[in-house]
């Protein structure tokens, strides 16, 4: 793993302004809830017969999502993350860690591949009194220095699809958490989606798939073209650079996680209306896409995942208990 500090060098605490806080999320809260139910009931006719997947939620690119409410409300609601222990995979500079200290949990653990060690210190001297606080820099597919059954709650955002070995990863969330722990994760651009490279389409709705269409050298000529790079969570080359994906297709992924022993809670998936946008201006396009990969997959832009570990000494038709309601 990277010794060296990647924390960028104008880096600022993560802090939701005024205006996002005090009228934005509560607008949010208001409005999502019917255009979800609809979005829902829209996609769900046309998109479901594709996939073959038991969709609990359906999103339409990012609206509606709202990845800081669905990080409380899936794994547990305000009285059921206070004093469980959390741990938040593939942390990076720690711009989750702030959602999770109001809803006091008994401690959180950040870990990440990259070392964001002057970031993560700044986050422990605002936080750290509150709640205890603390990271490593790891390997989620390695996790040796983490016992046995030591969580409550393992949480991840955009951080599965770069996850080489995911079934290896899966199997360690598992052995991590208690019997009806929560595992989750919410994940995206998938690689076989419209931007799925983090970076194809940067320049025009066409070339959103160009991770997927060229040959090596001109898709290497493509990404240089995007402009100066520098190690940064939010530039997709530091992810193709350092060839952290997944390389999965949705029902991949759910394979991957009934094959580690967990059991489906909730699950949602989100649809790229730029891919929509263009399989349907390029038919040519398309036909090349749909010959060699399926057509759900080049839509799915992300997914929306509440797993449980199950335990052994209960039913498995058990019904949930109120930790794991959605």
């Amino acid at each position: 793993m990277p010794p060296d500090d990647k924390t960028p060098p104008g880096y600022m605490l993560p802090t939701p302004s005024p205006f996002e806080r005090w009228v934005k999320v509560p607008l949010r809260h208001v409005l999502y809830p019917s255009y979800l139910r609809l979005v829902n009931l829209l996609l769900r006719r046309h998109y479901e017969p594709l996939g073959n997947l038991d969709v609990d939620q359906w999103y339409w690119g990012d609206r509606g999502i709202e990845y800081s409410r669905q990080r409380m409300k899936n794994p547990a609601s305000l009285t059921e993350v206070r004093g469980k222990s959390v741990l938040v995979a593939g942390c990076g500079t720690g711009k989750d860690i702030p959602w999770w200290v109001p809803y006091q949990p008994s401690r959180i653990l950040g870990v990440d591949y990259f070392n964001y060690r002057r970031a993560w210190d700044s986050l422990i001297r605002a936080y750290g009194k509150t709640v205890p606080i603390s990271f490593i820099q790891g390997d989620l597919q390695r996790l040796e220095s983490i016992g046995d059954q030591s969580f409550d709650i393992v949480g991840s955002d955009t951080v599965l699809e770069h996850l080489q070995n995911l079934p290896k990863a899966l199997r360690e969330f598992y052995r991590i958490l208690r019997p009806r722990g929560i595992l989750y994760a919410s994940f995206g651009p998938l690689w076989y989606c419209w931007g799925g490279d983090h970076v194809s389409g940067y320049d025009d709705n066409a070339s959103g798939y160009n991770h997927l269409l060229l040959k090596r050298q001109a898709y290497e000529d493509y990404v240089d073209g995007a402009g100066e790079f520098s190690h940064s969570e939010a530039d997709g080359r530091t992810w193709i650079k350092n060839n952290m994906f997944s390389y999965l297709t949705p029902q991949e992924y759910l394979a991957a996680l009934a094959d580690a022993g967990f059991e489906k809670v909730h699950l949602g998936v989100g649809l790229e209306p730029r891919a929509e946008e263009c399989l349907r201006r390029n038919p040519e396009l398309k036909a090349r896409l749909t010959a060699e990969f399926g057509e759900f997959d080049l839509l799915v832009k992300s997914m929306i995942i509440v797993y449980r570990k199950p335990d052994p000494g209960l039913s498995p038709t058990s019904p949930p208990t109120r930790d794991e309601r959605c």
